[in-house]
């Protein structure tokens, strides 16, 4: 749970970051690849300096990864998907508002 959170505060710290440099989606590639690359390293010092097992801390850190970066993925689309086109203009027609 607390990696979970810790995902999305670093989450939002690179989306702000990216919304300040003016580049969400490429700070949101760059988060998935930061957050892969963190829980990997995390995971590698649990297994051989605490010498706990890969079994459990596996699938803790697999869970941990996969929401923050699906969170992040769905943001990716939404924020880059390309805008819609506006509506054809309606075309006038001949009624006032009385028959003739």
């Amino acid at each position: 749970m607390l990696t979970v959170m810790g995902g999305f505060v670093l989450l939002g710290m690179v989306a702000l970051i990216g919304g300040i440099s003016g580049g969400v989606v490429p700070a949101l590639r760059v988060f998935i690849l930061l957050w892969g690359v963190m829980l990997t390293a995390n995971t590698w010092l649990s297994v051989t300096q605490a010498d706990r097992g890969l079994a459990v801390p596996w699938q803790e850190r697999a869970l941990g990864f996969a929401v923050p970066a699906l969170i992040a993925w769905l943001l990716m689309l939404w924020i880059g998907r390309p805008p819609r086109p506006p509506p054809p203009p309606a075309e006038e027609d001949d009624y006032d508002g009385y028959h003739r």
